[in-house]
């Protein structure tokens, strides 16, 4: 006979919301794990010239395919969940705006922009500026497919590609930190593992997984008008691009201000501390998919999930600050002593943050679009803004401060008036989520 407490711990994990956030959190654990392997090898078997060269071309690819990716993501968990026989289609067009996009975007900042492509990484012939592209391209798609297999409520799939692929680019890693002695060793081997996992991945996701959702969801879908996904991208676009400005624009701020060295030194600590941001999304996430599939239910679902945000996030930040130095030594000497502080202020913001991101996933599932765009524009003018000013005085300690004093202005200021009066709108009449 199973006990009480058994009981509750099965009931618990088998609610949706929670299933597919912890699924979510296995992904970004494992994949965080995988990373620091990955990072520890790269900095052991490159000079951090060279690491943060490399860093910079894959925060540089990021930006161009973030610029659509974080802008339709939304529209994936938002819409798949009652999208019946139109879930396909949606994410298709997806796949191909995002990735098009993407493309266009490439091509202005390498020869629309070349002031700027110039300065970043000097004057680079055709082949890698195009290859570059492709690998932005190709990124795009590799990401939204996340958002799509957690808008399809398979969110185990995620940790399933997602390890498949952080275990595929160290294997090419170490391979070609011996017959690969070249420059961008470590960009290659970053993008070749994702190129290489799009066409099987989405095979299956399309042959198998869609049409069983399709069917399950047909007899509730809702209508998806394209006026609808157009307002909805439109507005949410603006706030997805100036949360990718607020993460992808540092590494260029850091090698700006203070060199490709220090931009290695910033980088690997700033890669750490986003495993934990990263859990906060996954339980945003969560809450977005489940509150679309359950509007009726949305408040509900929000009170309990900010309680598992507070009990994950709060140990985990402070475990992070106490062993950073511990966790940096596994880098090199010279990264624990350059990157300890920046870590342990950057492992304090999420703290903050998860009352904002909490804020953020209701207004998405009500359409609230505006609101989102207002909260992240915030966000980053204020860590941007405070880094450019902090950096030069107290050098990249400086970003981690601003991060954590942009997140609790924000949290404090905006987010949590918000969270109260969205708490308070609703009566208690629904039953408490196990």
């Amino acid at each position: 006979m199973r006990s009480s407490s058994q009981r509750d711990l099965l009931a618990h994990l088998r609610a949706p919301l929670y299933r597919n956030a912890y699924a979510l959190i296995l992904s970004d654990l494992t994949t965080s794990v995988l990373g620091l392997a990955y990072w520890t090898l790269a900095a052991r078997s490159y000079t951090p010239e060279q690491v943060g060269l490399n860093s910079l071309a894959i925060s540089t690819m990021a930006l161009l395919s973030g610029l659509f990716q974080s802008t339709l993501l939304g529209m994936l968990l938002r819409f798949i969940a009652r999208a019946g026989n139109a879930t396909a289609p949606l994410i298709a067009g997806v796949y191909f705006v995002g990735g098009l996009g993407t493309v266009a975007a490439g091509i202005l900042f390498f020869y629309g922009l070349d002031p700027i492509s110039v300065n970043v990484f000097g004057e680079s012939d055709h082949t890698f500026k195009l290859a570059l592209i492709a690998a932005a391209a190709a990124w795009c798609v590799f990401s939204l497919q996340d958002s799509a297999l957690a808008g399809l409520r398979v969110a185990g799939w995620v940790s399933i590609k997602n390890v498949s692929y952080g275990l595929a680019k160290i294997g090419l890693l170490a391979a070609f930190a011996t017959t690969l002695p070249s420059d961008f060793g470590i960009f290659i081997s970053w993008v070749l593992p994702a190129a290489a996992l799009l066409i099987p991945g989405n095979l299956y996701m399309f042959g198998r997984i869609i049409p069983r959702h399709a069917r399950a969801t047909a007899p509730d879908a809702t209508a998806l008008e394209r006026g609808q996904l157009v307002r909805y991208a439109v507005g949410d676009s603006l706030g997805s691009i100036f949360n990718l400005m607020s993460v992808a624009l540092l590494p260029l701020i850091v090698t700006h201000q203070a060199g490709t060295a220090a931009n290695a030194f910033f980088f690997l600590p700033w890669t750490v501390a986003q495993s934990l941001h990263q859990i906060s999304y996954s339980l945003g996430t969560s809450l977005t998919v489940e509150g679309a599939a359950d509007v009726a239910g949305l408040i509900r679902l929000s009170r309990s999930m900010l309680v598992h945000m507070v009990r994950l996030l709060a140990p985990l930040s402070i475990v992070i600050v106490v062993a950073a130095p511990l966790i940096l030594r596994v880098f090199g000497e010279n990264y624990e002593r350059e990157g300890t502080q920046l870590l342990q202020f950057l492992a304090l913001a999420p703290i903050p943050n998860l009352v904002t991101i909490l804020v953020m996933a209701v207004a998405r599932v009500q359409g609230r679009t505006t609101l989102i765009a207002c909260i992240r524009g915030l966000l980053c003018v204020l860590s941007l803004g405070l880094s450019l000013v902090l950096i030069p005085r107290i050098g990249i300690v400086g970003v981690g401060v601003a991060s954590l004093l942009a997140s609790t202005l924000v949290a404090v200021v905006v987010a949590l008036p918000l969270l109260v009066s969205i708490v308070r709108s609703s009566g208690r009449t629904n039953a408490p989520v196990t």
